[in-house]
Formats: C-alpha cells, sequence, structure tokens
C-alpha cells in the first residue's frame, strides 16, 4: 500500500510546489501571463479548492494578491455564488476586502445571513451592521446562526463592531444574566464585555463573585475586563486577587486577556510585578507583553528580568526549554528587545542583550 502511495505523495508535493512557484511568478509580475477575466477567475476558485481539499499538504493560495486576478474578482462580484462569496470572505491573501462591499451586503441579507458576511460589514459599515447584531442577538431563533461555520461560530460572529456599549441591548443582557444557573449561556459574557452598559455591573457582580478566581478563563477574562470598564478601582484590585490564584492555569495569561485592546499604565505596573513571579511562564509573558505595549520606562526591568532568566536557563532546564520556545518566535527575543526604538536602550543594556542574542538559534 504504502509502495503505490509514495508518487502519489511526490505528486501531490510536486503540484504543491508548482502551484507556489507560478503564484509567485504571477504575484510579482502583477499579471497571470495573459489569461482572460473569466479563466483568471475560474483559475482562483479552481486553486482555493484545491487548498481545501487537500489536507495536511498545504498549497500556497498566493492567487488573491495577484492584481489583475482581484480586479477580475472586485468587476466580476456580483455573479458570484455564496459558496464562491465565502471564499473570498475567509481568503487570508486578499486583505484589504472593502472592495467587495457590494457582496458583503447581498450576503447578510435575506436568504443566507452569512456568519462570516457580518464581521466584514461590522468593520466596514458598523452602522449598517449594528441593528442587524441587536435584532439577530434577541430573536428566538437568530438568523446568523443557522450555518456552521469554522470561522465566525457564535458568539464571534457578533463582535466585530466597536468596542463600546450598545444601550439597546442592556435589556436583553439583563434577562440573559438573571437566567437560572443551569441554563446559563456562558457565550453571552464575551457580547457583555464587549457592549454592555454600566447598569449591568450589578448582575456581573452577582454572577461573578462566588466563584472569582476558579471560573474558566474566557469566563474570568469577561468578568473582569467588564469590572474594570465600569469600576476601575474595585475591578484592578479583584484582578489582582484573581492572579494571585492557582486553582486554574489562567492565571499565566489573565493579564494580557484582560487588557487586550484596552492597555493602559495600570495594566503596564501589574506586568512590571510580573517579572518576579516565581513561574517562568508568567515571567516570559510579562517580558514580551512588556517589550511591545509597554513605555519606555520598562526598559530596564524587561532586561534585567530577560537576563536573569537567561542565567537561571543554565541550571533549570524548565527555564531553558521556556526560553529556547520563546527564542524561536520571530517576533520575541533579545533582538525584538533592542530593535524597539521606544526603549532608547543605553550601552550597558545593549551590551548584555548583545551577548544573549549570540546565544540565539
Amino acid at each position: 500500500m504504502m509502495g503505490r502511495m509514495k508518487p502519489l505523495i511526490i505528486c501531490l508535493l510536486a503540484m504543491t510546489c508548482l502551484t507556489f512557484t507560478r503564484g509567485a511568478d504571477e504575484t510579482a509580475s502583477g499579471q497571470t501571463t495573459g489569461q482572460s477575466e473569466t479563466e483568471e477567475i475560474a483559475s482562483y476558485f479552481s486553486e482555493q479548492k484545491m487548498q481545501r481539499g487537500m489536507g495536511s499538504i498545504m498549497l500556497y493560495p498566493v492567487l488573491g494578491q495577484d492584481s489583475s486576478v482581484r480586479a477580475a474578482l472586485i468587476k466580476h462580484q456580483d455573479e458570484f455564488d455564496s459558496n464562491q462569496a465565502r471564499t473570498i470572505f475567509l481568503d487570508a491573501n486578499i486583505r484589504e476586502k472593502r472592495a467587495f462591499l457590494p457582496l458583503i451586503r447581498r450576503e447578510v441579507a435575506a436568504p443566507d445571513y452569512d456568519p462570516d458576511a457580518l464581521p466584514l460589514l461590522s468593520e466596514f459599515e458598523p452602522d449598517e451592521a449594528r441593528p442587524l447584531i441587536v435584532a439577530d442577538l434577541q430573536r428566538t431563533r437568530p438568523l446568523f446562526r443557522n450555518k456552521k461555520t469554522y470561522r465566525n461560530f457564535y458568539p464571534y460572529c457578533y463582535l466585530h463592531l466597536p468596542d463600546r456599549p450598545i444601550p439597546e441591548l442592556t435589556a436583553y443582557f439583563h434577562l440573559q444574566l438573571q437566567h437560572p444557573r443551569e441554563n446559563f449561556d456562558y457565550e453571552i459574557l464575551l457580547l457583555v464585555d464587549r457592549y454592555g452598559t454600566s447598569d449591568l455591573l450589578p448582575d456581573v457582580l452577582s454572577f461573578y463573585k462566588p466563584h472569582a478566581g476558579t471560573w474558566a478563563c474566557k469566563t474570568e477574562v469577561s468578568c473582569l475586563r467588564f469590572w474594570i470598564r465600569w469600576d476601575r478601582p474595585a475591578g484592578l484590585a479583584a484582578l489582582a486577587t484573581s492572579r494571585k490564584s492557582r486553582l486554574t492555569g489562567c492565571y499565566r495569561s489573565l493579564l494580557w486577556d484582560v487588557s487586550a485592546g484596552r492597555w493602559n499604565i495600570d495594566m503596564q505596573n501589574l506586568a512590571l510585578e510580573d517579572l518576579n513571579d516565581p513561574d517562568v511562564d508568567v515571567v516570559n509573558a510579562a517580558i514580551n507583553g512588556l517589550e511591545h505595549l509597554g513605555d519606555a520606562s520598562v526598559a530596564e526591568p524587561v532586561v534585567s528580568a530577560y537576563t536573569k532568566l537567561v542565567g537561571l536557563a543554565a541550571n533549570d532546564p524548565k527555564i531553558a526549554k521556556a526560553i529556547a520556545a520563546w527564542w524561536s518566535n520571530p517576533s520575541s527575543g533579545a533582538r525584538i528587545l533592542m530593535d524597539n526604538e521606544r526603549f532608547h536602550l543605553n550601552d550597558e543594556q545593549r551590551r548584555k542583550l548583545e551577548a544573549i542574542a549570540r546565544l540565539q538559534p
């Protein structure tokens, strides 16, 4: 059996390389070797279908980057069926999708109610998407949940409007938070975090406090984010307390999940405290987060913590493993620290990082 499959595998891999090479050449030249618009569109959808059907063998869908293919797709978008529209919506190589707004509008409307189109409409035309989301969330049978989709399943298809309160949802959220606990929809807390008004704070605290520090991570994060938004001092105190609980593994990423999109000086101060945490994963997360989000004042403590961690790794396999994984990430490590212009590193700090960078693979 294996002997018969080997030529097939080699053939598939060759097709992969050929597809990538052809696509790269076309992208570089900005044209697709004189194909007609119809042929370019057919080739695009054929390649996307081939990629999805190849399982673990990765093909590179570079046609989405080609300017002439993109122009043809935009021009003929009203001719595509719903499956083809979804292909375009999900193609990461088509980075700017505003030009497909007519197609997006068509797919969010009846009878399609496409949950992959709704996030795009929310991003490009939030005033159009908002009433659709408000109405759909409150339906007994929501329209945008009638299709299964791997990327924008409930509630994420509704979470792409601007991160601010929607008063029209207050009564609905209040009703949901008062549900009997055995029937409670925990996912609703992600929506409450993003769109809930201050009127809901008593409901959220009544729900959260009995099990503070022991909830599943998404629930813990949503409740704390909401609390901090509407009662900052008390919410931050609750966050500090929750991070000391080691009853779940959430404490390792809790600060970064709570501060996502809402980073501020209070979060920075908590992250600086994490540089001295006994858990190496917490220290790693603090170094990585501060090097991307911190202001110039964090340079010295970050460099010192990083240097200390490298020293400890010589005698601690766990720390060495954690640092090795961190170094292998192109968005972290000593080189990123040195290249961060916000830090204004002095000569001594740079010398320490240069020595560490020479150890990196």
